[in-house]
């Protein structure tokens, strides 16, 4: 019982947990004296480090049956959160908190030195694009999936697509105003589109392959 005590409290306890330093990304900085040419954001450390973190934690997605049953009524009870991360390869729930305290740390940065929000979508989707480009390394968004054929070539965009969109959601959801909870409740809705977009990537892959080898 003092177990289950414990654990349905970790909500309270990971609130309090953002205004510790140590979680804080110390190269990006606190206030900023004027908003920024867009240009420059994609060489921005909050930028990269955005992408990065985030398809790290896309990677991580273990599994995807269980953040949907959690989320069928699109909220998310402290007692769902006692396996809730454990659902996206996050063992530690503070690591997973973690996450997502740096992605609204960042997204915040971005919105208060670039215009974020304010910018059109398309524009934010091409900086994404650009930038998901540079953190996969050369090629067209290498997904190490680029095989000399039309097929693995569709699957490659299709993919791309699904991150770019997505991506720019999860930084929607970080720039809502909302509790801890409601927001991880966004985030995981935004992470179960991800799965369904690149499940039709594969499903259209594989009809694909079989067209070519009939």
């Amino acid at each position: 019982m003092k177990k289950l005590r414990f654990i349905s409290v970790i909500p309270i306890v990971l609130t309090l947990a953002s205004c510790k330093p140590e979680l804080i990304d110390k190269r990006i900085p606190e206030s900023i004296a004027a908003v920024a040419p867009i240009a420059g954001i994609v060489h921005d450390t909050a930028f990269k480090e955005l992408i990065k973190s985030q398809l790290k934690f896309y990677k991580g997605i273990t599994n995807p049956e269980g953040i949907r049953e959690v989320l069928k009524d699109n909220k998310i009870s402290p007692l769902e959160y006692r396996m809730y991360p454990s659902y996206f390869g996050y063992m530690n729930p503070l690591d997973f908190e973690r996450h997502f305290l740096l992605l609204k740390y960042r997204a915040r940065w971005l919105d208060k030195r670039y215009g974020w929000r304010n910018l059109p979508k398309a524009e934010q989707l091409g900086y994404l694009a650009e930038g998901i480009k540079a953190a996969m390394g050369a090629g067209p968004l290498n997904l190490a999936l680029a095989l000399a054929d039309h097929c693995s070539d569709a699957k490659t965009t299709c993919i791309s697509t699904a991150m770019i969109k997505t991506m720019a959601m999860h930084v929607t959801c970080a720039l809502a105003d909302v509790t801890i909870l409601a927001g991880l409740a966004c985030h995981g809705v935004v992470s179960m589109i991800y799965v369904a977009e690149t499940n039709k990537c594969e499903d259209a892959y594989n009809t694909c392959k079989k067209q070519v080898l009939n």
